[in-house]
């Protein structure tokens, strides 16, 4: 192949080009554009940086790479990236215990003062506090919506404790005064007991407290 280096060389802006010249110079251009030993060995130098005025296409889709795992590109700036798949470790610069979401900006971030996942545990706090100590911790009002009584507002699968401390009410509840909706509602379980836990009361199946037209 012809040094194009040298054929350059011999070319200035005082010399006269002579057609021989510029046959020798297309030909080792056409011989460096097709010879694969030379493409497959292109490099920019160390230190060196070049500019590249329009796109970079791959000659056949899905089959050459960009760096190897033993040669790596250190920083990667774009403005959009399209991938049909990601690999390796995802660094998102959260902190431990964060759930990411997207902000009004469309970044990821976390909020661990009001939502909070504990791994190891399997644990999820929604709202203010610490580490959860239960597998879901809610601080502050919950509103749980829905049409009827048997539709799946709440489902409990197993026995249910509700505490409360100190003077707080267990279950405040309220419809209106008269009002057609009701304030508690117990379907047929036949077993009840109030103020004493270490006895079981067998009710009678039909009990109504309060107003009644």
């Amino acid at each position: 192949m012809v040094n194009i280096e040298l054929l350059l060389n011999e070319v200035n802006n005082t010399d006269t080009v002579r057609i021989g010249q510029i046959q020798s110079i297309v030909s080792a251009l056409d011989s460096f554009m097709t010879d694969s030993t030379v493409l497959s060995n292109l490099y920019v130098q160390k230190g060196s940086s070049s500019t590249i005025q329009g796109s970079l296409y791959p000659e056949v889709n899905y089959l050459y790479d960009l760096g190897s795992p033993s040669q790596s590109w250190n920083n990667v700036y774009a403005n959009n990236v399209y991938a049909n798949n990601i690999h390796g470790t995802f660094m998102a610069g959260l902190p431990t215990g964060s759930i990411g979401f997207g902000d009004l900006s469309g970044n990821l971030i976390g909020d661990n003062a009001n939502l909070y996942w504990d791994q190891t545990n399997k644990r999820l706090r929604i709202g203010s506090g610490g580490a959860p100590s239960n597998t879901l911790e809610v601080n502050g009002n919950a509103l749980i919506n829905g049409t009827g009584y048997f539709n799946g507002i709440l489902t409990v699968n197993s026995n249910i404790s509700v505490n409360t401390n100190g003077t707080n009410a267990l279950i405040s509840t309220y419809q209106g005064a008269n009002s057609d909706g009701q304030n508690i509602f117990i379907g047929g379980g036949g077993q009840y007991s109030i103020g004493d836990v270490n006895n079981t009361y067998y009710g009678s199946y039909n009990i109504a407290i309060g107003y009644q037209a």
